[in-house]
């Protein structure tokens, strides 16, 4: 049988409340999900808390910390992390700026991307070679295999569809020029920046209010 983790987060700092939440978790489960070592939610892993008061920086830090010390039949754990603080208006605009520039880096990608592409389809030969396995491959053919994507025309940075680039049939080589698999590799690692660094600025600032995060592997 496996485990899949279970975990509740509670913005309480009172023991005795959380294990009121819990101790009613673990009712409503029964009810509504079924119960039993096996049932993969708050029954399986019973009312008995391991309290852990480790006040970790953010509730992510505590969910990692009980999705490495928690066992699969143990009781459910509960670590402390401090709430996060209300945002302030410098953290929102410095938000704003990661994700605009998170933006801009994706849709340079996408442009390099869809330019690569159109280039490959306004080639005037008939066929194009592989340089790899040495394969013919009609470039009709080819070319209406491939998907131009879409990029939205705002700042949704959250979404975008990348193009689809030519691969031989036979060997999947990409049958675009070497510079251009380069260029997308220094473009996919500009994203991959921008995207740290919205995370860093995402980041919560704790707060001096506790809260818990009760669960563990609970057996299915």
């Amino acid at each position: 049988m496996g485990a899949e983790l279970y975990l509740i987060t509670y913005s309480k700092d009172s023991k005795s409340t959380v294990q009121e939440a819990w101790n009613r978790q673990v009712e409503d489960d029964s009810y509504e999900s079924g119960s039993g070592a096996y049932a993969g939610n708050a029954t399986s892993l019973g009312r008995i808390i391991d309290w852990r008061n480790r006040m970790l920086a953010s509730e992510s830090d505590a969910e990692q910390f009980i999705y490495k010390n928690q066992q699969k039949w143990d009781g459910p754990m509960a670590c402390s992390f401090y709430l996060p603080a209300e945002d302030s208006s410098r953290k929102k605009a410095k938000i704003a700026k990661a994700k605009e520039k998170l933006f801009e880096k994706k849709a340079k990608k996408y442009d390099f991307m869809l330019q690569s592409l159109n280039s490959f389809r306004n080639r005037k030969a008939a066929l194009v070679g592989c340089k790899c396995c040495g394969s013919k491959l009609s470039l009709e053919y080819i070319s209406k295999e491939l998907r131009n994507g879409s990029r939205p025309k705002n700042n949704e940075y959250s979404w975008f569809d990348a193009p689809s680039l030519p691969l031989c049939a036979v060997c999947r080589t990409p049958l675009y020029p070497a510079s251009a698999m380069e260029r997308i590799k220094r473009l996919t690692l500009s994203v991959e920046e921008a995207k740290k660094a919205l995370e860093e600025a995402e980041r919560p600032t704790p707060s001096k209010s506790v809260g818990w995060v009760v669960g563990g592997w609970a057996s299915c």
